[in-house]
């Protein structure tokens, strides 16, 4: 619409200009005067193209209208070029937005995730501690040493898709407590492994362990009055450590 009222405007003012006027003389020269483009004082920001006409005269039809077409093309070539850059600057506002959306979402899902393996472990402790309160034992205090070892022991293991109580290397959890500078006279480790995530609810994962030996010998331990609890997911594969310690 805008292309074709430049056009329209120009044509017809050349051809109200190219009519004998009763009463005037007619001029045998003819000269256009063509303007820089210039910014629109009424609406900023636009480029617009000025065109003069003095005179006129049927002889120079020709010329005339070669020159218009020249403005036209002028006019156009602007139009496109100020298009085109519209659309690249679009674009790019609409892929950053499109890559600001997808980091938000993906942020907000491992928050979600995060906060999620965060409550097991929290219901994993009091789990713990009311199995032993109910048979007069003390309770566990949860120790950020310990969570780190076991978040190391259970990341180790979804890393080099392994499940033992030692490394690969032989190295058990009484190996890896003096490394990290832990002094004890009792300690001891429980493993949950299982594919997919979800079989692992903190019920089922505590009921594994009671029914295992070992394990449940660390939950009844009278020894023991600090834990280190993490669950790790990852390649469709959750994880639980905990590290018992006197």
């Amino acid at each position: 619409m805008f292309l074709s009222g430049i056009i329209y405007g120009i044509i017809s003012f050349a051809q109200i200009n190219n009519k004998v006027k009763p009463g005037y003389l007619i001029s045998n020269k003819s000269s256009y005067l063509v303007s820089e483009n210039k910014k629109d004082s009424y609406n900023p920001g636009k480029n617009i193209i000025a065109l003069n006409l003095e005179s006129d005269t049927a002889a120079n039809n020709e010329i005339n209208i070669a020159k218009i077409n020249l403005l036209l093309n002028e006019a156009l070539n602007n139009i496109c070029k100020q298009i085109n850059e519209n659309q690249k600057e679009s674009t790019k506002n609409d892929d950053e937005t499109q890559e600001s959306e997808v980091d938000s979402t993906n942020s907000l899902a491992e928050e979600s995730q995060d906060q999620n393996l965060n409550y097991m472990e929290t219901q994993l402790l009091l789990s713990i501690n009311n199995i032993r309160t109910q048979n007069g034992l003390q309770m566990l205090n949860p120790n950020q040493t310990l969570m780190n070892i076991a978040y190391s022991r259970s990341q180790d293991m979804i890393n080099r898709g392994y499940f033992s109580h030692n490394t690969p290397e032989g190295k058990s959890i009484f190996d890896i407590l003096i490394e990290n500078g832990a002094m004890y006279a009792y300690a001891g480790e429980n493993l949950y492994n299982c594919t997919p995530p979800s079989m692992g609810s903190p019920e089922i994962i505590i009921n594994t362990w009671l029914e295992s030996g070992s394990h449940r010998a660390n939950i009844f331990n009278p020894n023991y009055s600090q834990v280190g609890i993490r669950v790790v997911d990852g390649g469709n594969r959750r994880v639980v450590t905990a590290i018992f310690l006197n």
